[in-house]
């Protein structure tokens, strides 16, 4: 889904992610720098105010027969000290470029979401290189109709089942 980043009245980025439920809970799961407002892996502040953003809108798609339409859904990123409301990977923190953020426990939100939940042996993805992905977002805003967002083909560069850098995949 779209995700727009915003500081006070300023809109400072556009992004994509995607909600997943683990255990009934609901997150919205995205790049972190579209959270923190920051590079990664740099963590230099990325608006031209210096600034984090305090809260994400999120595009979601209007579940009804026929109907291309979106509602927006507003959710805080940080508490009333500026203190992050999301999580980033427990043990790489910062050097990984993913976060969570909990929502309110809202069935509306979690129609089309994802359970995150380890899957069993014989469900689990096999993935290998030169396997076939889409990538699926919105490159510098971009939406070639109302919200719908680009999708790319791609490859898988290298092989998953080794650590790149001390980074699982």
């Amino acid at each position: 889904m779209r995700l727009e980043m915003w500081w006070a009245h300023q809109q400072l980025a556009v992004g994509s992610g995607f909600i997943a439920t683990l255990d009934g809970a609901g997150y919205l799961v995205t790049a972190r720098h579209n959270l923190s407002g920051r590079d990664w892996p740099s963590n230099q502040l990325k608006s031209r105010w210096c600034v984090e953003p305090d809260r994400v809108i999120m595009k979601m798609q209007v579940a009804a027969p026929g109907i291309l339409a979106w509602s927006d859904r507003e959710v805080r990123v940080v508490d009333d000290s500026g203190e992050p409301l999301w999580f980033e990977h427990p043990k790489l923190g910062r050097g990984a470029d993913i976060a969570a953020l909990p929502l309110e426990n809202d069935e509306e939100w979690f129609v089309d979401a994802f359970d995150i939940a380890k899957p069993t042996p014989e469900r689990e993805p096999l993935l290998s290189a030169g396997d076939d992905l889409f990538v699926v977002g919105f490159p510098r805003g971009f939406t070639p109709y109302a919200g719908v967002p680009i999708w790319t083909r791609a490859s898988v560069a290298s092989e998953p089942a080794f650590d790149y850098d001390n980074r699982p995949m």
